[in-house]
């Protein structure tokens, strides 16, 4: 999930130029929420609530700094990328 966040995270650069983010801020905060996400004893348990604390926290994070009229596209690029990612959503269908 990381690698998806993060490559969407770099393509909104396409949208506007301001978008910037760089790998150090990625990792910061990616390191920050496995820090601070909640701890569960069971594996299966510690990876759910770090993919839906890391999606979460990379999200909100990120709209801070974008246009409102953005925020419903990167919304929905993260949702199809997760998607594709899980092979809910056939690679060519996004094409």
């Amino acid at each position: 999930r990381g690698s998806v966040l993060y490559f969407v995270i770099a393509s909104l650069g396409s949208i506007d130029a301001m978008y910037q983010y760089s790998l150090a801020f990625f990792k910061n905060l990616y390191n920050q929420r496995i820090e601070a996400a909640e701890r569960s004893d069971v594996l299966e348990g510690r990876l759910k609530i770090l993919l839906d604390d890391i999606t979460v926290s990379m999200y909100t994070n990120v709209c801070r700094g974008l246009f409102e009229q953005h925020k419903l596209l990167y919304a929905f690029t993260i949702a199809a990328m997760i998607g594709i990612d899980k092979k809910d959503i056939k690679r060519e269908w996004w094409k």
